[in-house]
């Protein structure tokens, strides 16, 4: 049985980096909960440094076309610059109506947004999942609950996690989408692969686990 599990390990771990690539690929999200995003620019970083305040890591300049001094009130969630939607899917941006007849929007909207490949930060949370291996006479349960730290997340959305529980201690890399694709609450859910040893036999086991985020 063991060895089937094992066996099972790469099959799994390629499914995790599948969805990891599928629900946080660089192809532009078009709406956000019913509202249409205006596409920022993206600037790849490295790796967050003390001069890479999260507050700081996306910029918005409006400006009106005609009158430079009137203000827009925008709607923005994480980071995204967002406007209620034309037929066509488009942000409904004000416009002028011009001589000819065409529109032009009346606002020069430019967002930028900061993409690190390494952020450092503290993330604590839970996770519940099963533990493999041979557990006779060892009282040693295959459904294990435990705490989960992680000191950096990589590209936003992949976590290296320190696991431990009443039964085992390992690591192991968790992995959520980006809150654009399926809202905020399912952001903070991610599933993992972690290697462990079970304290009660120091056997080195495969644990596949469902974990809680509560990095923001």
């Amino acid at each position: 049985m063991r060895e089937k599990l094992e066996g099972v390990v790469p099959v799994v771990l390629a499914i995790l980096l599948a969805l990891f690539l599928y629900f946080n690929n660089s192809t532009p999200t078009e709406s956000l909960n019913g509202y249409a995003i205006v596409q920022p620019v993206k600037e790849f970083k490295a790796i967050r440094t003390l001069s890479d305040p999260k507050e700081e890591d996306h910029h918005v300049e409006v400006s009106h076309v005609d009158r430079p001094d009137d203000i827009l009130d925008l709607r923005m969630w994480h980071g995204y610059v967002v406007f209620p939607k034309n037929p066509d899917g488009t942000p409904a941006i004000p416009t002028r109506t011009n001589p000819d007849g065409t529109k032009t929007p009346i606002w020069k909207i430019t967002a930028k947004q900061k993409l690190f490949g390494a952020d450092p930060g503290w993330d604590f949370g839970t996770y519940a999942g099963y533990l493999d291996g041979p557990k006779d006479h060892s009282k040693i349960h295959s459904f294990d609950v435990g705490l989960r730290i992680s000191p950096v997340r990589f590209f936003d959305s992949v976590a290296l996690d320190g696991l431990v529980s009443n039964q085992a201690a390992g690591v192991g890399v968790s992995f959520y989408p980006a809150p654009e694709r399926f809202g905020e609450f399912w952001s903070h859910v991610g599933v993992g692969y972690g290697r462990v040893i079970t304290f009660r036999d120091e056997h080195q086991r495969n644990l596949f686990y469902f974990s809680i985020s509560t990095d923001f």
